[in-house]
């Protein structure tokens, strides 16, 4: 029954039931469905990263022997994580973000000691899927770019044109000892630097060299 329960567990995407079974009984880490797979290999197919992660619990030889473990069609978890087809895609395709997404949880996968040398087969193996994350964060990028360089020049032109106006004979705003202006000018400071900040942010990623790593 507790064997059923994990598995299910697993396969529905539920980490805080396996890992309150694997806790009370670790040796069912190894446990295996009638197909050979263990619940790694389970979450995997099912795309269920919060079960995946529970593997960093086990110490470093435990996680070698889980992730090289083969199932009855001869596939690790590093075979089914490169075995990604389009119906198991998560469902934010149609999102800007969506492809990137699947390309920095496919790459945390990666991220292990055990597969440091796997990443030139990922990025082989998702390399359209890498082409459509390009495309899409370039897109979103650019119309983030956009709308923030408009805020960025309003703020500034605010910032030079105080509400009020300045003394003709020293140049000091009139409202300089008001309360009010005072916090004006602060949230304007503010809110220049952070749109500035965001600017450069967005061109960092239009120039990214959008490798599989840099979605990560």
């Amino acid at each position: 029954m507790i064997q059923q329960t994990l598995v299910n567990a697993a396969n529905s995407g539920i980490p805080e039931v396996v890992e309150e079974i694997i806790e009370v009984f670790p040796g069912l880490v190894h446990h295996t469905n009638e197909m050979g797979q263990n619940i790694f290999h389970i979450a995997i197919l099912n795309r269920c990263e919060d079960v995946f992660n529970l593997i960093y619990q086990f110490r470093e030889e435990v996680r070698h022997l889980i992730v090289t473990k083969r199932d009855s069609n001869d596939k690790s978890c590093l075979d089914l994580i490169l075995d990604l087809k389009k119906e198991q895609k998560l469902n934010l395709r149609a999102s800007a973000a969506g492809a990137a997404l699947q390309n920095c949880s496919g790459s945390r996968g990666f991220r292990t000691k055990e597969t440091t040398t796997s990443g030139p087969v990922y990025t082989e193996a998702h390399e359209e899927l890498v082409k459509e994350g390009e495309k899409l964060m370039k897109d979103a990028a650019t119309s983030c770019t956009t709308i923030v360089a408009l805020v960025t020049a309003v703020l500034f032109a605010v910032a030079i044109t105080v509400p009020g106006g300045n003394d003709g004979n020293n140049g000091i705003p009139i409202l300089f000892e008001d309360r009010g202006f005072i916090i004006f000018v602060i949230l304007d400071a503010f809110g220049l630097f952070s749109s500035i900040s965001y600017v450069v942010m967005f061109l960092s990623i239009l120039t990214s060299r959008y490798s599989v790593i840099d979605f990560l």
